[in-house]
């Protein structure tokens, strides 16, 4: 395959945040269950051990303004039991695999979406956005309103959106693969692990959504 795909695990209710014991357990189960041997790295800040991302991540849950990402890369062999991947099999890449986590915490929910999809557009004008994952990407930290030429700034919440596009204020992103089975009739069937999914909807308390996102 020429490109990839990304796994997105947000909530489905959108205005939902986690408490800082529950982000507490999902970052400690994720590095348990993903066997992260690395340091994470939260807003820019490298190097960091488990528990300073925690702390970072532990003041971002409650925060009224911007947002906060934290990411960590493991080992892709890791994939095979989470995903079903197998290196010697004749066409690896029917299956997906990852070797990087990352958590996404916004202060208001935020537009999710495989944007080669789905479109964003200014509701004052009603242009379309090109670009639009690369012009959310600049603004989902700051908190910044999306800009648009004829004038009118946006908070990326408030733009008009395809029905595609999932809002949320917590994401779960697996990435870095090259291969997706695409003949699983949903998304969640992607993860084949039983219970990776069921283990982190109990640790949060909501139902999550799983997209796959082309890149």
């Amino acid at each position: 395959m020429a490109h990839g795909y990304s796994l997105y695990l947000i909530p489905k209710e959108p205005t939902y945040r986690p408490s800082p014991p529950q982000i507490t357990q999902l970052l400690q189960f994720l590095a348990q269950r993903l066997e992260i041997p690395g340091e994470f790295a939260v807003n820019g800040e490298e190097e960091l051990s488990l528990e300073s991302a925690l702390e970072h991540l532990r003041a971002a849950v409650n925060a009224t303004h911007g947002g906060s990402e934290c990411i960590v890369s493991f080992n892709d062999l890791v994939s095979g039991s989470l995903f079903g991947y197998d290196a010697e099999a004749p066409d690896p890449d029917v299956a997906f695999w990852a070797d990087e986590l990352r958590v996404y915490l916004t202060s208001q929910p935020f537009p999710y979406a495989d944007w080669e999809y789905e479109e964003a557009a200014c509701p004052a004008c009603g242009q379309r956005f090109t670009q639009i994952h690369d012009v959310l990407e600049e603004v989902r930290l700051s908190g910044a309103p999306v800009a648009c030429p004829c004038g009118a700034k946006t908070m990326p919440e408030d733009l008009k959106k395809t029905p595609g596009v999932n809002m949320a204020n917590m994401a779960v992103i697996l990435g870095g693969n090259r291969g997706y089975r695409y003949e699983v009739r949903q998304d969640r069937d992607a993860i084949t692990d039983p219970e990776f999914l069921p283990e982190l909807e109990k640790i949060l308390g909501v139902e999550l959504e799983v997209m796959v996102v082309g890149h």
